[in-house]
């Protein structure tokens, strides 16, 4: 759940990036330079779970999401 505005990587880069950073053995290494952009961008640009609170928010989210 992301505010996507200019500059957003690709899906599938977010993809990867995200994948990446949820795996525990990742924790203490370096983000790999072809996931660095997307991962950054990730890392700046996350929506606050409140948001969901909102309807048209949440429709939204529900509506866009990703792979569909």
């Amino acid at each position: 759940m992301v505010q996507r505005d200019e500059g957003v990587p690709p899906d599938e880069e977010l993809r990867l990036a995200l994948r990446w950073a949820v795996v525990p053995a990742n924790h203490d290494t370096e983000v790999p330079a072809g996931l660095k952009a997307a991962f950054d961008w990730l890392s700046t640009s996350d929506r606050p779970v409140t948001d969901l609170n909102k309807p048209e928010v949440f429709r939204d989210v529900q509506v866009n999401r990703v792979g569909t």
